[in-house]
């Protein structure tokens, strides 16, 4: 029965539980550190997605001149074929029925 006077004593008028001083001091501590904890978090995720974005930007530009440099090359070295072939007296391997070796794995 004690129990039951200490319960009502404690309970505001609705039937919910009336808190401390210290355990809304807890909650406000609480509240505040989270709130914290996540606007240094957005803030650490936002530096880290622009510092990705700017590495992306520069990676692709450098992706794309070492395509450009690539197919540049080989251009100039199917081209450095061509002209041995013809001062062997080759011609086209492919119109004499050559074809190429089998690639290996």
């Amino acid at each position: 029965m004690e129990s039951l006077r200490i319960r009502l004593r404690v309970e505001d008028h609705k039937g919910i539980p009336m808190r401390s001083n210290r355990d809304l001091d807890n909650w406000s501590n609480l509240r505040k550190q989270i709130h914290e904890f996540t606007a240094t978090t957005q803030q650490e995720l936002e530096l880290e997605r622009a510092h990705l974005l700017s590495k992306n930007a520069m990676l692709s530009q450098e992706v794309e001149e070492l395509r450009n440099y690539i197919d540049n090359h080989l251009v100039r070295y199917k081209e450095e074929i061509n002209g041995l072939r013809q001062m062997l007296g080759i011609g086209d391997p492919v119109a004499m029925g050559f074809t190429s070796p089998p690639l290996r794995h």
